[in-house]
């Protein structure tokens, strides 16, 4: 998979999931995630298709390394902002990143509680 191609094989890959193919959704994220490890959005992808397809322990996993990517991002972010004197007003993939965690949090506590 050539690195241009990242997005619109996460793409490709959320549509199986879309027409119920958890499998072969499954597939393509373990494949985009084990060629870009930092890619959130196929590890997040990973997390659904795997509960999807009734494999929690390891959806939680995946949720969880996605959260750590997201935190990882967020700390990045927050020290880059910290050691700038440009003005430190929210940007769209500190906005992105909040919402990634609260949603990431929210599938962890419903595939634990068996959700």
């Amino acid at each position: 998979m050539a690195a241009g191609n990242v997005g619109e094989e996460v793409r490709r890959a959320w549509q199986q999931q879309r027409d119920g193919n958890s499998a072969a959704a499954m597939d393509a994220f373990e494949t985009i995630v084990q060629a870009h490890p930092e890619d959130i959005d196929a590890r997040y992808g990973l997390g659904i298709s795997q509960k999807a397809a009734g494999h929690k322990d390891k959806a939680i996993q995946s949720f969880r390394e996605a959260l750590a990517l997201v935190e990882s991002g967020q700390q990045a972010q927050d020290a880059q902002k910290a050691s700038s004197s440009e003005d430190t007003i929210r940007t769209p993939e500190d906005d992105r990143l909040t919402m990634l965690a609260l949603m990431l949090n929210q599938r962890i506590a419903e595939t634990e509680g068996g959700g």
